[in-house]
């Protein structure tokens, strides 16, 4: 289990509209939150963090979602060095961008009169995007964190990562949720347009395949240690 160790200083990678705000109320049961966001919408960052001032009490967060500032860019050689133990939270692509789309129009971003339809057919595989990846280095990228876990997987997820973290077993405390744990915001969308969603964003689904696969033999090795736990028990 690639559990974090005592040492190590854990780097919440907050994807944007995947639960991030949930799962910062439960961080911040656990950890000292030191975020490291841009202000808005605004393109400029502030001055990029003193890492060598953080301890493992801290916990760096941010959503390192724009090209120049993502994680790997902003901090380069953190996810390779051991020091440290990034970990993030996915969601299925097209809650996603439905997610984002009820964002922008409540806060009157963009163009209110904007239709789901436009919303949709606009900056495909959204997910790559704010992560900085193709087709042939995704992988090689999200195998760089010690955990990834899956909002519509959010119980044996949050789980999982108390147990990775050394914390006590809890629920996620739901903020801004649009989520419920069954009904799913493209339930109300028409088949058409849900099949073209899905064909023009095949790399954001690679991406997510990809954690969900990671998140299971994970799940896998947790549910095989807890019960050889149990038997020596």
């Amino acid at each position: 289990m690639p559990g974090k160790s005592v040492n190590q200083i854990p780097i919440f990678h907050h994807l944007p509209k995947c639960g991030g705000t949930s799962v910062l109320k439960l961080l911040a049961d656990w950890f000292k939150l030191i975020p490291d966001y841009r202000q808005g919408w605004a393109t400029n960052h502030p001055a990029r963090l003193n890492l060598d001032a953080l301890t493992p009490e801290h916990c760096l967060c941010g959503h390192f979602e724009l090209d120049g500032f993502h994680l790997d860019q902003r901090y380069p050689g953190l996810l390779e060095n051991p020091r440290f133990w990034a970990f993030s939270f996915i969601r299925d692509p097209l809650e996603v961008k439905i997610s984002l789309f009820r964002y922008e129009m409540k806060n009157n971003i963009g163009n209110k009169a904007r239709t789901i339809e436009k919303h949709l057919s606009n900056r495909k595989n959204y997910l790559a995007g704010v992560l900085g990846v193709g087709q042939d280095d995704f992988k090689t990228l999200l195998d760089k964190y010690a955990f990834i876990g899956v909002l519509e997987k959010s119980d044996i997820s949050v789980e999982i990562l108390a147990w990775l973290l050394g914390k006590n077993k809890t629920a996620l405390p739901w903020e801004n949720k649009t989520f419920d744990g069954g009904k799913r915001s493209q339930d109300a969308l028409p088949k058409h347009l849900i099949e073209q969603f899905e064909a023009e964003n095949e790399l954001d689904y690679a991406i997510y395949n990809y954690a969900i696969d990671r998140l299971n033999a994970l799940k896998d090795a947790y549910q095989q240690r807890h019960a050889e736990s149990r038997m020596s028990s």
